[in-house]
């Protein structure tokens, strides 16, 4: 069910931790036995409609998942997917993700702790597509290195780090590693997604609250953070996006790929480019960089950050 919930559009998915976005539908065969095994038909018929859509070389590692992908594919190939696919809200209340859709937006967000497999710090992050647009996003990881894995992950690896995905830095503090790092909520239903993430911070942060509310409308996605501080005298935030697609500021909103605006309650609108310097990464987003949306404000209590077509 998972990879039904996390497909975004196209051949594109919510990635999560060293997960990429992309080249994900060549396990739909696997995918489609797992549900038939299951007794699935949805995920089964999600499973053939992505595959006859996107037909990447099946994953053949061994002789036996060969044999497998050669049943799957022949029964996938002449079933005819119903619609709609997905259902408006769908989220694992265990695995802690939630999805929220319409026919404009796609929006995504991450709960559970940061002391997952192959876990990046990036608790309450948001991920927003405009149809099949990426217009927030999560980098990613880019090839696997000796610091991927030893003491350099969260130090030479960006995109490990919370400040390289789509929340706030309070106080000049990120969220570290480590599974007391956790949200404490995490609820969906249909239009809204509501996340409290306070614990994934550390007490350097200054926070006794933060909560994410996620609203889907018709034309837009808008996400308010709520901070509640435990000192008053310290309520410095900074918000950090993270796009893939050109970038430009202008009358105090940014505008994304021409398409999509991003307009802010309040704070200093800056960005800078950070390139990949990796042919995964690059191969991923068919670019060669990311641009880090940085939105300061030295008092609040609110952000609210708007997303909406031009």
């Amino acid at each position: 069910e998972y990879l039904k919930i996390v497909h975004m559009a196209d051949a594109t998915f919510a990635n999560i931790g060293d997960s990429h976005a992309l080249n994900l539908s060549r396990f739909m065969p696997l995918l489609y036995l797992f549900a038939k095994e299951a007794n699935r038909p949805d995920v089964m018929n999600f499973a053939a409609d992505i595959y006859q859509k996107n037909k990447q070389p099946a994953v053949y590692d061994v002789l036996k998942r060969m044999i497998f992908n050669n049943i799957a594919i022949k029964e996938m190939e002449k079933l005819t997917p119903t619609y709609p696919i997905y259902s408006t809200c769908e989220w694992l209340k265990y695995t802690k993700v939630a999805t929220i859709r319409n026919d404009s937006f796609t929006a995504f967000i991450k709960g559970g702790d940061n002391n997952q497999n192959h876990n990046h710090n990036d608790i309450g992050s948001i991920i927003v597509y405009g149809g099949s647009t990426p217009v927030l996003v999560d980098i990613g990881i880019d090839t696997y290195k000796f610091a991927t894995f030893e003491g350099g992950r969260y130090t030479e690896i960006p995109w490990t780090q919370s400040p390289y995905h789509n929340l706030p830095i309070v106080n000049g503090v990120a969220q570290p590693a480590g599974e007391q790092y956790r949200d404490d909520r995490l609820f969906a239903e249909v239009g809204r997604i509501e996340i409290s993430y306070g614990k994934a911070y550390p007490k350097e942060a200054g926070l006794e609250k933060l909560e994410r509310i996620v609203e889907l409308e018709d034309s837009r996605v808008v996400f308010t953070d709520k901070f509640k501080f435990t000192d008053e005298s310290r309520r410095s935030v900074t918000e950090v996006l993270m796009a893939v697609r050109p970038v430009r500021v202008e009358d105090g909103c940014v505008i994304i790929d021409e398409k999509y605006r991003v307009s802010v309650s309040c704070g200093e609108i800056s960005t800078e480019f950070v390139p990949f310097n990796d042919p995964l990464l690059e191969r991923d987003w068919s670019t060669n960089g990311t641009t880090r949306i940085l939105i300061k404000s030295d008092d609040v209590e609110e952000f609210e950050i708007k997303v909406e077509k031009i």
